[in-house]
């Protein structure tokens, strides 16, 4: 199959200058042949609910202009004031029915039935929130997307929206394995081929997930989701080539489609988890990747400034895989290490054989160490990750706790000054990237084969120094790194270092 020759074209929310996704639908968009089944549900719905309606919405390929005749599929939200019925649920089933019969040019019509309650607060439609928030337009009535928070194009919508993505195919396997299963969607019962089609579109646009998780992207189109999934995993190109075409011309067989999912899923599941353990170096991803250039400046410094710590205790927070552990044993200390990632800690344990129970794994930013235990505390990269400054000044109010009264900590971070410019080993030279605030999300590209793509957040000296002083530390002193080989004027790290 040439992916070029299909016939709907792939493209990609826009996405602002903060990274939230940018909502482009709107009903003046809708292509003249799929008016008709906006007046018929507006006609039926009002109906059927009268006074009790809140609100109808039209969300996907439709609401914002792209739909295909006989592939695209129909979405439409009915929101009522209170809570639904048997009676009400049967109707919309009935109703999803004589749509799909009078305008059989849509793949599948869905209308999702819900009060307004459920939509705003049940864990259940989390997702149709940020579908709604996204891709939707109000047809009739209240538009509810204005209790919705604006939507971020990043990791944490990644997890938001496909963290149990391995489960919903389990589930899908098990309905179209087991002939006595419930095999109904919206009060409908579906055949296998429906299922196979779904358990291939939730693993495309989830594929996607594993592509934002490495950088800001988002579309529920899934010719876009394969192509962009293609580019950055290309060695599995070929297998998700293989769930596009099924997706397009799903199969029906029962057991071709449950043989395909009892590989696939254990696979899936493995590849999310290497994004994930992977993603949690993103603290510190400096480290993980072996840069080089730009990099080697900071810690060339850190070398002159921190002396003598030979047989001193020495916590390395955020170790990463072990990069700057390893740094600092050289130097003749006794490495501790945390950090969030239990695969980071298994692998930074591969340097340390003979003091592996030096590395812990750190859950919910407390250091499993007890008061007044290390000479010296060592943060390389951490900063740059951390969202809010509450949750900073947290983890600098417990590195205090582990540090000896005497103690010091040493900062590797970010020189705010330096985005916007270019070095030998990154760049974030956008112009998204300027006149920035506190905690917002700066783009960055590191200058590896092949690049990558992320994004760190925006924190100034000020705020580096008021946390700090927040969490109890009295003399703070920020120290600029310079090289001449990088020719610009602009450091491109701060240390801070505290007594």
């Amino acid at each position: 199959m040439n992916i070029k020759k299909i016939p709907f074209k792939s493209n990609k929310s826009k996405i602002d200058s903060k990274g939230y996704i940018i909502n482009e639908a709107s009903k003046n968009k809708v292509q003249k042949d799929f008016l008709p089944i906006l007046k018929e549900l507006k006609c039926v719905y009002k109906k059927k609910f009268k006074d009790r309606l809140y609100g109808i919405s039209i969300r996907g390929s439709v609401a914002v202009g792209k739909a295909i005749k006989n592939i695209s599929d129909f979405d439409g939200v009915i929101i009522v004031k209170n809570k639904l019925n048997k009676e009400d649920k049967l109707w919309n089933a009935q109703t999803i029915i004589k749509l799909n019969q009078k305008f059989d040019y849509f793949s599948t019509i869905d209308i999702t039935l819900l009060s307004k309650k459920d939509l705003l607060k049940s864990n259940y439609y989390k997702n149709l929130r940020v579908y709604l928030k996204t891709s939707s337009f109000c047809l009739y009535g209240k538009n509810a997307t204005k209790y919705i928070k604006k939507i971020r194009a990043d990791k944490q919508l990644a997890l938001y929206l496909f963290s149990d993505i391995v489960d919903e195919l389990k589930k899908i396997r098990n309905r179209i394995c087991n002939k006595n299963s419930d095999k109904t969607y919206l009060g409908i019962k579906r055949s296998n081929k429906f299922w196979c089609r779904w358990a291939m579109r939730i693993t495309l646009r989830s594929a996607l997930g594993l592509v934002m998780i490495r950088r800001p992207i988002y579309s529920k189109n899934t010719k876009t989701c394969y192509l962009e999934f293609a580019k950055d995993f290309p060695e599995y190109n070929k297998l998700m080539k293989k769930i596009f075409q099924w997706e397009l011309n799903p199969m029906s067989n029962r057991k071709r489609i449950v043989n395909f999912l009892d590989t696939f899923i254990p696979f899936y599941k493995e590849l999310w988890e290497q994004q994930l353990n992977k993603s949690n170096f993103s603290l510190d991803i400096y480290k993980k990747i072996g840069i080089e250039g730009t990099y080697k400046i900071g810690f060339d410094y850190l070398k002159k400034l921190i002396g003598d710590i030979s047989n001193k205790k020495i916590l390395d927070y955020g170790c990463g895989n072990g990069r700057s552990s390893v740094f600092l044993r050289d130097l003749n200390g006794e490495v501790y290490g945390v950090d969030i990632s239990k695969k980071a800690i298994n692998l930074v344990k591969k340097y340390f054989k003979n003091s592996r129970r030096n590395f812990r794994l750190m859950t919910k930013n407390q250091i499993p160490f007890t008061e007044n235990y290390f000479d010296f505390v060592f943060c390389s990269f951490v900063h740059p990750g951390i969202e809010d400054m509450n949750k900073m000044t947290k983890i600098h109010k417990e590195i205090k706790r582990v540090l000896k009264k005497n103690g010091s900590l040493f900062i590797l971070t970010i020189n705010p000054g330096m985005w916007g410019h270019d070095y030998k080993s990154c760049s974030s030279n956008f112009p998204k990237n300027f006149n920035y605030k506190s905690g917002d999300k700066i783009n960055v590209v590191l200058k590896t084969k092949p690049q990558m793509e992320f994004q760190d957040y925006y924190w100034t000296e000020k705020d580096y120094e008021n946390s700090l002083k927040s969490a109890g530390f009295k003399k703070i002193k920020i120290i600029l790194t310079v090289n001449n080989s990088e020719k610009v004027k602009i450091p491109p790290y701060l240390i801070i270092k505290t007594d």
